[in-house]
């Protein structure tokens, strides 16, 4: 039998959070509907990113959204 060289134990890659939020993604965080979302869209209040026929928003974007409207209540 041949013997294992001690290797090395590798550390665990940082868990990066996502870039884009699909729309439930969203849902969740704002603690509203999708259907409300897709209101928010469809107005132009919150920016969105196409991804095929995926709808996608940015988490960059949404929190400066959240941020703008923080402000303003």
């Amino acid at each position: 039998m041949k013997k294992r060289k001690d290797q090395a134990v590798q550390p665990m890659a940082p868990v990066v959070p996502p870039q884009l939020l699909s729309v439930v993604d969203v849902a969740h965080i704002l603690s509203i509907g999708r259907t409300k979302v897709y209101h928010l869209i469809k107005n132009g209040d919150l920016p969105t990113i196409k991804v095929g026929s995926a709808t996608r928003i940015s988490a960059v974007a949404l929190a400066k959204w959240i941020e703008q409207h923080e402000q303003a209540s």
